[in-house]
């Protein structure tokens, strides 16, 4: 497992955070309560990291509230169970998100920026996709191709 002690997934191991525990909640939550135990931790993790004002801020090199790790695991979540930002204990993730979208609809890096970073566009553009369209656990039925998988044990 690539997850580490404190909840959240890394590269090999070595050392991990928001941005890859959000993507790696989105993909496995695609296959039912298989790794629901990883998950929980992954959301406990989640939990102890957010700030006041919703950001979650990875450690080291990139120690600061930016869309980019903000879109990976709203995306993340949503696509986890959408009433945890919806609704739920993280709602103000979502909130904090959109402070980056600039009036001509891109997303700065950065809250001081004023000029979109096509990288940041597109992680927050993935959660606000979910956000506003479902996610597609939610989406199922429209896509056979996943339940297929999950009742074959793909998953």
């Amino acid at each position: 497992s690539m997850q580490l002690s404190d909840g959240c997934w890394g590269y090999y191991g070595a050392w991990g955070g928001p941005d890859i525990t959000g993507w790696a909640v989105g993909a496995l939550s695609l296959c039912g309560d298989t790794y629901q135990s990883s998950i929980d931790k992954a959301l406990t993790y989640f939990i102890s990291i957010q700030q006041a004002d919703g950001a979650f801020v990875p450690v080291g090199e990139w120690s600061v509230a930016n869309s980019n790790t903000q879109g990976c695991v709203v995306w993340g979540l949503l696509e986890y169970d959408e009433s945890i930002i919806k609704s739920g204990t993280l709602k103000n993730a979502y909130d904090m998100l959109m402070t980056f979208m600039l009036d001509d609809g891109s997303f700065a890096y950065k809250a001081d920026e004023d000029y979109g970073n096509s990288y940041s566009t597109v992680q927050a553009g993935l959660a606000l996709g979910v956000y506003e369209n479902g996610s597609l656990n939610t989406i199922e039925k429209r896509l056979p191709i996943i339940a297929d998988r999950r009742a074959t044990g793909i998953c």
